[in-house]
Order: C-alpha cells, then sequence, then structure tokens
C-alpha cells in the first residue's frame, strides 16, 4: 500500500530530518502528525534499506525473467554520450552491462556491471554490483600509478569477485580474491567493509595486487 500526501510543504518537513528509513520512521511519523491517504499499489517495490535487500534486489533484476522488468516500460534517463560496451574473449550471461565498458577475457555471471567499467583479462564476478567510472584514465595517468604501484580504475587481471558492491572508481589491482570466503558477517577494514555477508568497495578505494577479502 502506498502513502499520498497533497500539501508539498508537509511533505518537505516530513523530510528535513537525519532519520534512516522511510517506511519504519517517515510514514508512521506522517501518518501520527498529519492527515493522509492509502492507496493500492500495483507496481514494483523493493525495500532497499539494508544492504543485503539492496544487493538481492539489484541482482534479481539480471534474471531472464525478473519481477520487475525494464523491457516493458518507457524509461527516461540521462543521456552520457558513451561508446558501446566493448567485449572481446569472454563469458557473460545473466548480467545487465552499461554502456562505456571495456571488458577482456572475463567471465561475469549474475550481475551489473556500470558505466565506464574496465575489466581485465582473466578476471572472474558473480552476483556482484559494479557501479563503474565517473572518467576514463588516459595513458600518462596510468603509466603514473605503474611508477607508484597504484591500480588503475576498474578491476584487474585475475581477480575473482563474488558477493560484492563495488562502489565507482574503486582500483582493484591484479590477483585479487574477493569473496568473503569465511562468510564473515560484520567488518571495517581500512579500505572495505562487510554488511549481511555482502562485501563493500567504497567510492575511490584502492584493492592493493594479491589481496584477500
Amino acid at each position: 500500500m502506498g502513502i499520498y500526501l497533497f500539501n508539498k510543504n508537509i511533505l518537505l518537513e516530513l523530510l528535513d530530518n537525519n532519520l534512516d528509513d522511510f517506511g519504519n520512521d517517515i510514514i508512521p511519523m506522517a501518518i501520527k502528525k498529519h492527515k493522509v491517504c492509502g492507496h493500492i499499489f500495483h507496481g514494483f517495490w523493493e525495500d532497499v534499506g539494508t544492504i543485503k535487500s539492496f544487493w538481492k534486489t539489484h541482482i534479481g533484476l539480471t534474471k531472464f525473467s525478473p519481477v520487475f522488468n525494464f523491457n516493458r516500460i518507457s524509461l527516461i534517463t540521462y543521456y552520457k554520450h558513451l561508446h558501446a560496451a566493448k567485449i572481446y574473449n569472454s563469458t557473460i550471461n545473466e548480467t545487465l552491462l552499461c554502456e562505456g565498458s571495456l571488458i577482456n577475457n572475463a567471465q561475469i555471471s549474475s550481475s551489473i556491471i556500470g558505466i565506464r567499467s574496465i575489466i581485465q583479462s582473466r578476471v572472474k564476478i558473480k552476483n556482484s554490483i559494479l557501479m563503474g567510472a565517473d572518467y576514463y584514465e588516459n595513458n600518462k595517468t596510468k603509466k603514473y600509478n605503474e611508477s607508484i604501484n597504484k591500480p588503475n580504475i576498474g578491476i584487474g587481471e585475475n581477480t575473482v569477485i563474488e558477493n560484492a558492491i563495488i562502489d565507482k572508481n574503486a582500483r582493484i589491482g591484479k590477483n585479487c580474491i574477493i569473496t568473503n570466503e569465511t562468510k564473515v558477517e560484520y567488518f571495517d577494514g581500512e579500505n572495505y567493509f562487510i554488511r549481511d555477508g555482502i562485501v563493500i568497495i567504497p567510492k575511490d578505494a584502492q584493492i592493493p595486487d594479491n589481496f584477500v577479502i
């Protein structure tokens, strides 16, 4: 069921706070303080208030017959003027692949690959969300990165990623294993986090070569 608030000023008032959850906090507060109306909602809705629900909902969209199908609606979005994704010698299954990406000799399944994602040779990605990148690095920048042992933006060679969320502009080196094999539920690392068993690499984070999570 949905909630209607007909007064814009009241809506702005309800949103002017530091509360965390719309369903648990904002709507109950609206019901207590104002006159609201409910209606039956027949569309698609999922509560993505936790890392696990966010991850699960998005991975669900990669399936052949998802609960919500983007192909059946008119989608209005910002046009980014990027080239089509380039894929070389790779296996990709049940994956949403965004424009501007470059994938070379990789295996990807049940994942979302965001814009400008650079995925190098022999990379394996499963059940993961890659946000992509805000920009490309030029050859001069990559040469400088190499001189200071800094990974380029994207996923380095021979890296394995599973059940993870990789935020924008993350730099993941070569031969990394990001799978949470020990099934840790909650952890705060220097350059990564684990919530609900899902590994999170935050925006602009660097994961050095041979790193294991």
